[in-house]
């Protein structure tokens, strides 16, 4: 029987628990790793009935490969993060952990496409609205749950054949706000995906350098920052900043946000309710050079909810 840790986390060889092939099983990889389909074996489901978990031998869980092992830094956040999430329809199960030479996480397997590859089959606006629906809750119970996610972008959220359930992967870059003060990942100010970061963080970061206070609550706005442009770019194809690299930084450092509203009136109609809840979730506060001039407030998770439950979307 595998040797068990306090976060269950075990020491064993993964293929007697949980079987899967590198080429044939491979689901996709991110900055930390690499995730495949992988088979319960009659050890694994063992193992997991003894957790309290009802899977059995056929059935399938995602296992995540650590890229850098040894580097606890990679691995022991995301664990700590995933066994911190409440069990719903937009989280993932975690399972556990192995270690011994290679390090693993075992989650929970969804069966769906990517944000990014749904794109092109999601021709009706109900379909979209659902979808967001179901993203904008999603984030708003992390928060709820002390969870700030910090890489929201199309690619981390699952979506079912028929757009009724999506689920929210990868946090090897989360943090918990109840540890915010004494996480590194919390902590960092480059973390993320560029076309998806909060420019008041970058230009912060970048205007105060070593001066410069990560708070919860910048995080938490950040993680609705990179919601609006998930919906932005679901609805437009488009990225709100366009360019690479060095590029998207300087934009994100100078944008504006009558830059903002002039980018919605290009592409939405006036009336139109996606254009209303971007003009409220996509705002940036003041400039590089002046940090407190042409402050917008924007929407907190609540009202995110509640626009998108109201009338005007049904």
């Amino acid at each position: 029987m595998a040797q068990q840790s306090t976060m269950l986390c075990y020491s064993g060889d993964i293929q007697d628990y949980f079987r899967y092939n590198e080429v044939d099983d491979f689901l996709g990889s991110g900055g930390f790793g690499r995730v495949y389909r992988a088979t319960v074996t009659d050890k694994g489901q063992e193992l997991l009935i003894a957790k309290g978990f009802k899977l059995r031998e056929g059935d399938f869980v995602a296992v995540k490969k650590i890229n850098e092992c040894w580097r606890s830094d990679e691995l022991y956040p995301e664990i700590q993060n995933l066994s911190r999430l409440e069990v719903n329809e937009s989280t993932i199960q975690y399972y556990g952990c192995f270690t011994s030479s290679e390090c693993y996480i075992v989650m929970e397997y969804f069966h769906g496409l990517s944000l990014d590859k749904k794109i092109p089959y999601l021709s009706n606006d109900a379909d979209k609205l659902k979808i967001v629906k179901k993203i904008a809750v999603g984030i708003n119970d992390l928060h709820k749950m002390g969870v700030i996610h910090r890489d929201i972008k199309l690619n981390n959220i699952m979506v079912n054949e028929d757009n009724t359930q999506i689920k929210i992967l990868d946090y090897g870059l989360s943090c918990l706000i109840d540890y915010f003060d004494t996480t590194a990942n919390c902590r960092r100010t480059d973390s993320g995906t560029d076309y998806y970061k909060d420019p008041t963080i970058a230009r912060s970061s970048a205007r105060e350098r070593n001066e410069f206070i990560m708070t919860d609550k910048l995080l938490i706005s950040a993680d609705w920052w990179a919601f609006g442009i998930l919906v932005y770019k679901l609805y437009t194809t488009k990225f709100l900043i366009d360019g690479e690299g060095p590029q998207i930084v300087l934009q994100l450092i100078t944008i504006k946000n009558e830059q903002i509203e002039a980018a919605l009136n290009d592409k939405f109609d006036d009336g139109d309710p996606v254009k209303e809840l971007l003009n409220n979730v996509l705002a940036v506060k003041g400039t590089y050079s002046a940090p407190d001039d042409d402050v917008k407030e924007k929407w907190t998770g609540d009202e995110i909810v509640a626009y998108l439950s109201g009338p005007r979307l049904h």
